[in-house]
């Protein structure tokens, strides 16, 4: 399958929502700064309808991009249901559960072929949150903001504690990640199967080490959202991964802060039956 721009991105913008608490409509969103990022920060799955219904699909209208040119779309979301839902999820039912995420997932997707036809979906696996943990405690370098005081993961509770506590909701975050991934790999498979000619959905496997990261990985502002040489280095290895066969896709991304993007050659091919 070919691709060509323009470039769709479901991660990152500058506007908070938190799980059922959105503005109405497309309020949530800068337009002239987001473009078509339709993410939100601090979106769980079950806001990724929203995202697309009120402002997504609305732009790419809006721009008139035509039908027949491929689109290219990123999807990557569940960091914030493993920080925020790892208890009621442990309970199997409603809201982080593995079923409601696969339910949110599938009505995106569905959304995105009925709506935006000609678009290749990049599905990112979740990666071990959790590790978030280790990886700020006691680091100097979390407390820039504020010296004289100890730093704590606020912006994922079920990583904040320490002792057994903490190291049982980490488990708990580690048991939902697999979750969420068997759920990504089963429906991205569906997908690959049903070989629509109009509609693809690739799988990009785990690649994010972040307990094999330096602290320069994230910000140093929150220590929780990754830094720009975090947001350079993945977004050049996921594209550089694009064409790969499922052995490739599958190599772990090395910190470095020099990345290379690999530029596309004209034999090259997006791979859409990796998981067949």
């Amino acid at each position: 399958m070919a691709l060509a721009l323009p470039l769709v991105r479901i991660k990152v913008s500058l506007f908070l929502i938190i799980g059922l608490i959105c503005l109405p409509g497309s309020l949530g969103w800068n337009s002239a700064v987001d473009q078509l990022n339709a993410a939100q920060t601090g979106a769980l799955a079950s806001n990724l309808p929203h995202e697309v219904d009120d402002y997504l699909i609305p732009q790419v209208k809006k721009r008139k991009i035509p039908t027949n040119k491929f689109k290219y779309i990123n999807l990557q979301i569940g960091s914030n249901d493993l920080c925020w839902l790892c208890g009621q999820a442990a309970l199997e039912i409603g809201p982080g559960s593995a079923d409601d995420f696969e339910r949110n997932i599938r009505y995106t997707l569905e959304a995105l072929r009925k709506a935006i036809p000609n678009s290749v979906v990049n599905l990112l696996a979740v990666f071990k949150v959790s590790d978030i943990f280790e990886l700020t405690l006691n680091e100097p370098y979390c407390s820039k903001l504020l010296p004289a005081v100890p730093h704590k993961n606020l912006e994922c509770a079920c990583s904040l504690l320490g002792g057994d506590i903490g190291e049982a909701t980490r488990n708990l975050m580690d048991e939902l990640t697999n979750q969420y991934n068997e759920r990504l790999v089963k429906i991205a498979t569906e997908y690959q199967k049903k070989k629509y000619p109009d509609f693809a959905v690739l799988w990009q496997p785990e690649i994010v080490h972040l307990g094999s990261y330096p602290i320069q990985a994230l910000s140093d502002v929150d220590c929780f959202h990754p830094s720009l040489a975090s947001h350079e280095l993945l977004a050049t290895n996921i594209w550089n991964r694009l064409v790969g066969t499922a052995e490739e896709k599958a190599v772990p991304v090395l910190w470095s802060t020099e990345p290379q993007v690999r530029c596309l050659m004209p034999d090259d091919r997006i791979r859409t039956d990796t998981l067949l």
